[in-house]
């Protein structure tokens, strides 16, 4: 984009050069640079609109990857408190099965009521509750 305001400032500097140097022959030089100069200015305007096309997809590609990042980890953490659930449940059941005591399996349930209310606050912190 640069290279291409630098064309259009040069074209301008020629125009003006060969009006000054040559007064009868700029007529028609300077209708050929002022062509070569709508048509560097209308690359130009393409090429900015195309950059401006181009940022706005890599802000969505940003959000997107956000997006990503996040779901992956409300899955894993997620994922994380339903093992913890399920491996003091049965922990539970096993205590309960070979007639431990209650403080032991009160002690699990216990265990496995905090892991629920981690995916459950995790939940509701991802849904905006």
């Amino acid at each position: 984009m640069d290279e291409l305001r630098v064309q259009l400032s040069d074209l301008a500097v020629r125009i003006k050069s060969a009006e000054e140097t040559f007064p009868t022959l700029a007529t028609a030089q300077s209708k050929d640079i002022a062509e070569q100069l709508a048509v560097t200015s209308e690359k130009l305007k393409r090429a900015d609109k195309a950059f401006e096309e181009l940022s706005s997809q890599a802000g969505v590609s940003r959000t997107l990857a956000t997006i990503g990042i996040a779901a992956a980890t409300f899955g894993h953490e997620t994922q994380s408190g339903l093992d913890g659930m399920r491996s003091t449940l049965e922990a539970a059941k096993l205590l309960l099965e070979n007639g431990e005591e209650t403080e032991e399996v009160v002690s699990e349930l216990e265990k496995a009521i905090r892991d629920s209310q981690k995916v459950s606050a995790w939940g509701a912190f991802a849904l905006g509750g």
